[in-house]
């Protein structure tokens, strides 16, 4: 019911990216979608939780995805000057 899933899908919204939830709450939020991922649309509040879960993950992603960009970037560059060192 709503009064129950609430308080659970608040929490995992707001702390799913925080590292020492995300390992548990990832679990969570995947259970969540698969239980009540069907009756969507039937309460505002709870339909609200489940895009703020979203867009918090998209966020997430969207930076983690930039982070292994940098990294490739800092790879090339120290591939590169190991090479250079070497001649």
């Amino acid at each position: 019911d709503e009064e129950s899933l609430e308080p659970i899908l608040a929490f995992t919204a707001r702390y799913i990216t925080q590292p020492q939830y995300s390992i548990l709450l990832i679990g969570v939020a995947n259970l969540l979608c698969d239980i009540y991922g069907p009756v969507l649309g039937q309460s505002a509040v709870i339909d609200e939780l489940f895009h703020k879960l979203r867009r918090h993950i998209k966020s997430e992603l969207r930076v983690h995805k930039d982070l292994m960009l940098l990294v490739g970037q800092i790879d090339g560059v120290l591939s590169a000057a190991e090479m250079l060192s070497r001649v």
